[in-house]
């Protein structure tokens, strides 16, 4: 430790601005070094110098210089403003761990070593308080020192609370096994305990699971995983399953009711990487704390019931095939370990019901009350909007969003690129800068985001990084004489996280950072074929959403956004919607180039999208051709609007113009009247419907740079408007389902069934109704449009459509009573013959239907995807129930596996004769669903079942209509409709 006499005599020369000049400031230095060796000897020496490790020790922290480092970076840092401190501690004693590995026991004795040195120097220095900079050298060890000192009691306080546990564990083991001796628990404990508190330090926020069938019902983790003992925990992104999975193992460690139970934590990115196996993963964390036989003692663990097992994010797995080999070991363990505790979590999106019938659990979401109790703590009084408390559900975006929100008091938040950069400024030193506290050494914002992101970019599919590795990699970035300042800084930011490895905070900091390297190092213009691979990659997308939010040029955005929309309608669409606002740099709003550049925003998206995307039905949205109207093929989409004089409303309409003819045109507000007097004149000529829209620009929240997102709001708004109305290409089973419904209000063809027939009835009441008017366009009988039915029954004669054969079968008998429930008109017989062929029907016409519909769109759906596919019905027929009412009606559950055969094939009914029988199936279908098609080497996309009555098959939602196949049908295709635009 000598060396560090001379390490804190060069740190006060560095700062002290000529404290030490001179003859009598040599001779104080002089006495501060002697005072310090003396005090280092009698306080470390004596106590530490014949510890195994300590030659060590002492050689890694003098060539490191640690302690130099750790107080220069501190030196303009506040206390309490960040966690830098211990995170750079932690980060050399790691160091020193993996450069040593028979020494991680001593983690404590290190801490504690360093802790006295920081004291020392304290004590050393605090005598010179009248230097102003050595006052804050002084200060800085003593901060230090403290939260060392701290930490340690902290972690000695929770050993206290675990010491029943470890006795417990103890004497069972000591009766099993004769080695458990060598197991050295207290310190593994310590282990624990340390990543506990660490996290919980972070702004953890304590919050119930719920059940997914029961959403109104709180559960405490530790109690939900003692009730069910395997449980799954499901969330976004950022929603707190870590913190949720280390706050539980905080529990394990010292609740009672876990006396005798001992926990272990594995994230699952050290899954294939560190270890192969989640049994290979306990031995692992185990290992350094027995000198014994581990693989023995695991075994004994496990076949006790005596391990909870911790395996957090399933979704952080980096391979399929290690997924799968991951889902089966957890199955595996569960089945044949029944007895120990699993605690599994995982994102939504990345987990398809593979781990069967365990218990699955959901994260509560901040509540407002919450969030706003948190933002009174900080002193943050903004007046937070509806949008911000949804967001803010999310702990990782609050945590996030209360840093901006001490900044800029923002209303509205839609560019989460301006979040994180806004965020990563103030960690990265604005905070003391506004203070007008200026570092010794600083590394500039642009640096810190270059090297960020150039590591995030070239490591995007590792979820980690060695300590050593990550130290080599920056020596690549950095010279020798900066590479400490360098690690320093990216450290004191707090978007990494350094535990035995380097890590990303989240997997937001990577994505975030690898969209700035790409978009600030990659011009889109001279690597389109490289965007365009990275397109193809699921993992990829959040990476181009963060990047639609940092152009800082227009018409770089719009080349970026226009080659997304292209090329990926559903990512487009989350562009807009975090993309940059740049309306500071478009001319005054109101201007008529403010209002033509709107304008042309919309009609552009608008157009391009529903020529691109909705082809084959262009015709059915707004403008829709008229009767009369000529060139209707060769024309165009074009728009005609104008801005109010203060900028805050709009007024527009969509046209057909020729090829030649301009797209836009702006007008200004008075003339608006004479524009509709023509264009209804045109509309009634061209014998069209015409539709004006109106938007309030400042309360939408839509001004400026916003024209895509209001053509993108519309086209959602009108697909929703087709799919209600029902007037998409449909299969030949829904137009006889139609048809059938309409002549049933004909009394004059309601009883025939003669194609021929029933079209010369129609034809005849049409020319009839027709005699003696000189203006007829339109004829409506009983609420049927004859002109309609007309159409409907030559389409099919002319396609040739068995008009019996596309019908669903009808009741076929009648109880002897005067009123029935509507299953009572079929037999059993019937009731499975209509049954499948309404699902048989459903799969054909909705295959037919998107391809035809959608020929842009259809391979994205997940449905369409997982075709061909066999339905599977259980059927409950409750033939059981004695009473015969509304409870009695016969219960099917549907979902579908992968097809035997290249073409969809009927349903498979499993009969089932017991409400208990019924429900004990139901578990059993997740891994059918996944088993079918793994046998096929394939890999489902739209996982789950639905549960509902017989009348689902008989009963139309609409009671003026008679067409569940139809319902049904366009039910599904909104939802694959959704999957790429969003809620309609």
């Amino acid at each position: 430790m000598k060396w560090l006499a001379s390490e804190i005599g060069s740190i006060l020369v560095e700062v002290g601005k000529g404290s030490f000049n001179g003859f009598w400031g040599k001779i104080k230095l002089f006495h501060i070094k002697k005072k310090l060796k003396k005090k280092l000897f009698c306080v470390v020496l004596n106590i530490y110098g014949d510890k195994l490790f300590y030659n060590e020790l002492d050689y890694f922290l003098s060539t490191n210089k640690v302690i130099h480092n750790v107080i220069i970076n501190c030196e303009s840092v506040p206390i309490h403003q960040y966690r830098s401190r211990s995170q750079m501690i932690q980060y050399y004693v790691q160091l020193f761990s993996e450069k040593h590995p028979n020494y991680v026991h001593y983690k404590s004795e290190i801490y504690s070593i360093l802790q006295r040195c920081f004291e020392l120097i304290f004590n050393t220095l605090n005598d010179m308080s009248t230097d102003e900079n050595i006052r804050v050298i002084s200060n800085i060890a003593k901060e230090l020192a403290g939260e060392l000192s701290i930490e340690m009691k902290e972690i000695k306080g929770e050993l206290s609370l675990i010491n029943n546990k470890i006795d417990t564990l103890l004497v069972r083991n000591e009766r099993k096994l004769d080695d458990t001796k060598n197991i050295v628990l207290e310190q593994y404990f310590e282990c624990l305990a340390r990543l506990y508190l660490e996290k919980k330090n972070y702004s953890f926020i304590s919050r119930n699971l719920f059940f997914k069938d029961e959403e109104e019902k709180d559960i405490d983790s530790l109690e939900a995983l003692l009730k069910n003992r395997h449980l799954l925990l499901l969330g976004d992104a950022g929603y707190g399953k870590t913190y949720e999975s280390i706050d539980l193992l905080s529990k394990v460690c010292t609740d009672p009711k876990t006396n005798g139970l001992l926990p272990f934590y594995l994230p699952l990115y050290e899954y294939e990487t560190i270890y192969s196996s989640i049994i290979e993963g306990i031995q692992y964390k185990i290992k350094p704390f027995c000198e014994g036989n581990s693989e023995k003692l695991v075994k004994q663990w496990l076949a006790n019931g005596q391990i909870v097992l911790i395996l957090d994010g399933i979704d952080d797995i980096q391979t399929y095939k290690a997924r799968n080999k991951f889902i089966a070991e957890a199955k595996n363990i569960a089945l044949q370990y029944e007895q120990c505790y699993l605690f599994i979590t995982s994102r939504f999106n990345r987990y398809n019901g593979e781990l069967g019938n365990i218990r699955e659990y959901y994260l509560r979401g901040l509540s407002r009350d919450i969030i706003r109790e948190q933002l009174q703590d900080e002193n943050i009084h903004t007046e937070v909007p509806d949008n911000y408390y949804q967001l803010f559900e999310n702990p990782m975006f609050f945590n996030v969003g209360k840093t901006v929100l001490k900044k800029n008091h923002h209303r509205e938040l839609f560019n989460r690129s301006i979040l994180f950069e806004e965020l990563m400024i103030l960690l990265c030193g604005e905070w003391d800068k506004r203070k007008g506290i200026l570092p010794v050494q600083s590394v500039s914002y642009t640096d810190i985001f270059g090297l960020l992101g150039q590591y995030a970019f070239d490591n995007f599919n590792q979820s980690y990084s060695r300590i050593l590795e990550f130290d080599q990699y920056i020596s690549k970035y950095t010279t020798s004489e900066n590479k400490s300042l360098f690690i320093n800084t990216l450290l004191g930011t707090g978007v990494l996280k350094v535990t035995d490895k380097v890590t990303f905070a989240h997997k937001l900091f990577k994505e975030y950072f690898a969209a700035y390297h790409m978009v600030h190092t990659y011009a889109l213009s001279e690597n389109t074929s490289m965007y365009l691979e990275l397109l193809k990659r699921d993992d990829w997308k959040e990476v181009f959403v963060f990047a639609s939010g940092m152009y800082n040029k227009i018409e770089y955005q719009d080349a970026y956004l226009d080659f997304i929309m292209n090329n990926n309608l559903q990512l487009y669409i989350e562009c807009i919607n975090a993309k940059s606002d740049l309306s500071i740099q478009l001319t005054l709003s109101g201007s008529s180039e403010f209002v033509k550049r709107y304008l042309n925003q919309i009609v552009k998206t608008y157009a391009f999208i529903v020529d691109m995307y909705f082809q084959p039905i262009k015709f059915c949205f707004d403008p829709k051709p008229g009767k009369a109207e000529e060139n209707i093929d060769v024309k165009k989409i074009g728009i005609v609007g104008c801005m109010s004089k203060n900028g805050e409303h709009l007024s527009y309409w969509f046209d057909r113009v020729m090829p030649n003819e301009k797209e836009v045109l702006c007008i200004d507000e008075e003339q608006i009247a004479e524009y509709h007097k023509c264009r209804e004149r045109q509309a009634l000529f061209k014998r069209k419907n015409i539709t004006s829209y109106w938007l309030n620009l400042s309360t939408s929240g839509l001004v400026g740079d916003s024209g895509r997102k209001v053509a993108i709001d519309l086209i959602k708004k009108e697909i929703g408007s087709i799919l209600e109305k029902k007037i998409l290409f449909e299969s030949k089973y829904l137009l006889c389902e139609r048809l059938d419904n309409c002549k049933s209000k004909i009394k004059e063809i309601k009883d025939l069934s003669d194609l021929t027939q029933m079209y010369t009835i129609v034809e005849n009441m049409i020319q009839k109704e027709a005699e003696g008017k000189t203006n007829f366009v339109g004829y409506k009988k009983n609420g049927i449009d004859m002109f309609y039915l007309y159409s409907l029954l030559k389409i099919i004669i002319e396609n040739d459509i068995e008009y019996s054969d596309c019908l669903l079968p009808k009741e076929d008998t009648r109880p002897n009573k005067s009123s029935c429930w509507t299953w009572e008109l079929y037999t059993d017989a019937q009731k499975t013959n209509r049954i499948s062929k309404f699902f048989y029907f459903h799969q054909i016409s909705y295959l037919e239907m998107v391809e035809t519909n959608f020929p842009m769109l259809f391979n994205k759906f997940s449905r369409y995807i997982d075709a061909p596919y066999q339905n599977i019905v259980l059927i409950y027929l409750r033939e059981d129930r004695e009473q015969k009412d509304m409870f009695s009606e016969p219960v099917i559950t549907h979902y579908y596996i992968a097809s035997p055969t290249n073409y969809p094939e009927p349903p498979q009914f499993r009969y089932q004769s017991s409400q208990d029988e019924y429900i004990g199936y139901r578990n059993d279908i997740y891994n059918e669903i996944k088993q079918s098609y793994l046998k096929q080497g394939k890999e489902v996309h739209e996982f789950g079942y639905s549960q509902t009555g017989f009348t689902f098959t008989t009963t139309s939602r609409k009671f003026s209509e008679n067409s569940p196949l139809s319902d049904y049908v366009y039910a599904s295709i909104k939802e694959s409709i959704e999957e790429i635009l969003g809620k309609l």
